[in-house]
């Protein structure tokens, strides 16, 4: 079901399903998460932001999906660190991570409390490094013919989200 709310929304309907996370053994695993906006993909109609989650030891990336609004809330986080933990890309074994380590945006503030019950540490940051050479490495990528340096890429990384548009469609109310 969309989420039309920007209210975190965990149980059953979510990815973020505790009672399963819980049964993932916890490993030693450190892992970087965030979002960035895809400027190529992004038109009139709309913004594409993508959310990665890397390891960070290796930089082996574990997930990677849109967010399903713009910008993303903390129930993309959420699913996204759902599906690097259950569905990891990279085909290793299912497991929970011992530290989560994030964007300091107040966006992921919300969960916080949920991952720490879950027991993993996350450390609010302002600098992901793996995270960083990941999606510039998307970007530039994506932008081959396009020049843009490694430096203009982690700058734009850093921005802060803008606000959040209002929808016709909030807390399951249609406005006409």
């Amino acid at each position: 079901m969309w989420d039309w709310n920007s209210q975190l929304r965990l149980g059953k309907s979510s990815a973020l399903v505790k009672t399963h996370l819980r049964r993932l053994p916890l490993t030693e695993t450190a892992l970087e998460a965030d979002f960035f906006l895809d400027a190529t993909a992004s038109n009139r109609g709309g913004e594409r932001w993508i959310g990665m989650v890397v390891e960070k030891d290796f930089g082996g990336l574990l997930a990677m999906e849109d967010a399903r609004f713009e910008p993303p809330t903390a129930n993309d986080l959420a699913m996204l660190l759902a599906h690097a933990m259950l569905q990891p890309l990279n085909g290793g074994s299912r497991q929970r991570p011992r530290t989560v380590y994030l964007r300091d945006r107040p966006q992921w503030h919300e969960l916080l409390p949920h991952l720490r019950q879950l027991g993993m540490a996350v450390v609010l940051t302002d600098d992901l490094p793996e995270f960083g050479e990941a999606a510039a490495a998307w970007i530039q990528h994506r932008t081959a013919r396009r020049s843009l340096t490694t430096e203009q890429i982690h700058t734009a990384l850093c921005r802060p989200f803008p606000e959040r548009r209002t929808t016709c469609v909030e807390d399951d109310h249609v406005r006409y």
